[in-house]
């Protein structure tokens, strides 16, 4: 039979063991509700270079576009203002587009959409210049007319 010092050490061993393992198991159910967390509202997301997400979508090929709040609010409304109430078409367009063509800028592409928004098109302009791929404008496209190269 181990002596009492013998016994004492062995008791304080265990406690330290249970301790240690208690103490990772609250860890880890720490961890685990972290990750079940909601993602946050996607106006509180930021890029890395710190501009609020309004939203955001994915081109048919699987690309992530975002659209930044401040081109929203700065660019879009403000020189396209009756596009207000037509946000989810401008992701839709993007989404599911009916007709795709280069932009005359290098890195640029335009998605349109037919019988969306105020005109009988929709295009939206979507950058692949920076990371993330970005939409840089939209607006109803040439009262009525379709585009360059578009076939039915």
């Amino acid at each position: 039979m181990p002596s009492t010092s013998v016994m004492l050490i062995i008791i304080a061993v265990a406690a330290s063991i249970a301790a240690l393992l208690a103490a990772r198991l609250a860890r880890r159910r720490r961890v685990a509700r972290t990750r079940t967390e909601p993602m946050p509202a996607p106006a509180e997301r930021v890029s890395a270079d710190r501009r609020l997400i309004l939203t955001e979508t994915a081109t048919p090929a699987g690309t992530r576009v975002v659209l930044f709040e401040d081109t929203w609010r700065q660019h879009i409304l403000r020189a396209h203002g009756e596009l207000q109430p037509y946000l989810q078409d401008i992701l839709d367009t993007v989404a599911s587009p009916h007709h795709c063509e280069n932009d005359p800028w290098p890195g640029r592409e335009r998605f349109f959409k037919q019988h969306v928004g105020p005109s009988v098109w929709l295009m939206v302009v979507v950058s692949s210049e920076t990371i993330p791929v970005r939409i840089v404008t939209a607006l109803g496209y040439q009262h009525g007319r379709s585009p360059k190269g578009w076939t039915p």
